[in-house]
């Protein structure tokens, strides 16, 4: 168990099989995880919408693990929601994707998000995904970067582990 396991990652994720996928790897390591199948699922529990008013129920993420391609409400849109409630200025958001869209990166972090993984096909090593989230579950807050390819905090999955 790591010393993070009090500490919630609310993940959403429109695909069932990633939802079940990264829940499982994120709890082999230690974490507690919330899984949503959408970006509406995710404002409501977020704003405390029925049925998620009971915050000790519901209790507010320590991170967020957000899909950027989702119907309906997308991650972007969830993205720019939280960044406009004051109370979540410091929630850490950390966008999913398949995608190494270099636009879809820029876009994620002009909305605020503290960085960017792209899914792998396979979690084999949760070891390495713990690293790539354990800066972020211990406080440390990334100052939002002028965005270019160059200064990108981008975490890429390549089915042997988590690279950065």
């Amino acid at each position: 168990m790591h010393e993070s396991a009090e500490k919630l990652i609310l993940l959403v994720d429109d695909n069932q099989d990633d939802l079940m996928l990264i829940g499982r790897t994120l709890e082999r390591i230690g974490l507690r995880t919330r899984s949503l199948p959408s970006g509406k699922e995710a404002i409501a529990y977020l704003s405390r919408d029925y049925p998620y008013r009971d915050r000790a129920a519901y209790p507010v993420p320590d991170l967020v693990l957000l899909d950027i391609k989702m119907p309906g409400t997308d991650g972007f849109a969830v993205l720019r929601w939280i960044r406009e409630q004051q109370q979540f200025s410091d929630l850490c958001v950390v966008m999913l994707t398949c995608s190494v869209e270099i636009l879809d990166v820029d876009r994620s972090y002009q909305l605020g998000a503290n960085s960017f993984l792209v899914k792998p096909l396979e979690f084999g090593n949760p070891g390495h995904l713990w690293h790539s989230l354990q800066r972020f579950l211990a406080g440390r807050r990334k100052t939002r970067p002028a965005v270019s390819r160059s200064n990108a905090d981008v975490w890429v999955g390549d089915g042997e582990g988590w690279t950065g």
